[in-house]
């Protein structure tokens, strides 16, 4: 962002230039905190804005080792996020402007079920044992 914040419970921000934002929203409930971050353009005519999300693949899925998402490039940063199945963040990546391939290790990953979001699109991810 531009480094304003807000303790509002739906707070609403106006960016004084045109450009890409990297936002961030955190909540706290019971003494457990959750947060999630997103580029943002702001004042950018929607021709400009990202290319179609609507493509984005994985392989293998269900993965062992390593997962492969690739896509159409994005003109803009994007952050991959993966969720497990109670909705803790695993693992957040920054995917740079023109990118169309990000490769993620799964060393660290339990077998099971697992979310991704990238921008407004998102799926499932099973790892194997």
């Amino acid at each position: 962002g531009d480094g304003n914040f807000s303790t509002e419970i739906n707070p609403v921000h106006n960016y004084e230039f045109p450009g890409y934002y990297e936002v961030s929203l955190s909540s706290i409930f019971c003494n457990d905190s959750l947060s999630a971050a997103k580029s943002l353009a702001a004042g950018i005519p929607l021709a400009l804005g990202n290319i179609s999300r609507k493509k984005i693949k994985l392989s293998p899925n269900p993965a062992f080792t390593k997962v492969s998402f690739s896509f159409p490039f994005f003109n803009q940063h994007e952050i991959l996020l993966i969720f497990d199945a109670f909705g803790r963040v695993k693992h957040q990546q920054q995917i740079d402007a023109f990118t169309t391939e990000l490769i993620v290790p799964l060393n660290d990953f339990s077998p099971g079920m697992y979310f991704w979001s990238i921008g407004e699109e998102s799926g499932k991810l099973v790892v194997g044992g």
